[in-house]
């Protein structure tokens, strides 16, 4: 698998070991593997401006995928496979990548999918997981503990459940 232009970052497979995400040490995109025949499923993109992912994060029926790294923001994405085709949730596009679609011209920054869901936290490394009933749950450096619901359906903002200190230095 060629996955990316520079060196990789961060990797993670889902349970099953069936699909692999991988980000570059830029941390702009993240691409999305079968492992079985290293097809390319998608590609999500994180923001515009390098950054250090800390984490990628499956959730436990491969439907959502989440990212924390040091811009202080989760980002939660819709992912495409055989159990989601018939969910209508999408992840955003790119006004250009409408625009390129339809001039069936591929271009690196409008192919991608940006995350249908946010979660802001501090600048400050940190690591997440899926939580029960569509949260999020984050850990980070300083001890700190996170959950907050997405909204399966709308995406956004998340909102915030608990905070708490769970240790300190």
């Amino acid at each position: 698998i060629k996955a990316h232009q520079s060196e990789i970052g961060c990797l993670e497979l889902n349970k099953d070991g069936t699909i692999l995400a991988t980000a570059s040490e830029k941390g702009t995109i993240i691409r999305i593997y079968k492992t079985s025949d290293g097809s390319l499923i998608q590609e999500l993109r994180r923001g515009a401006e390098k950054a250090e992912i800390y984490t990628i994060a499956f959730d436990p029926t491969d439907k959502y995928l989440a990212c924390c790294s040091d811009r202080g923001t989760v980002h939660i994405f819709h992912l495409k496979n055989e159990n989601n085709k018939d969910d209508k949730t999408q992840n955003q596009k790119s006004f250009l990548g409408k625009i390129t679609g339809f001039l069936n011209i591929r271009h690196e920054y409008s192919d991608s999918e940006w995350s249908f869901a946010q979660f802001k936290i501090p600048n400050i490394k940190s690591i997440c997981a899926f939580g029960p009933d569509d949260s999020i749950i984050v850990i980070s450096s300083d001890g700190k503990y996170y959950q907050a619901k997405f909204d399966p359906k709308a995406g956004g903002e998340c909102q915030k459940l608990q905070e708490k200190e769970i240790f300190t230095k």
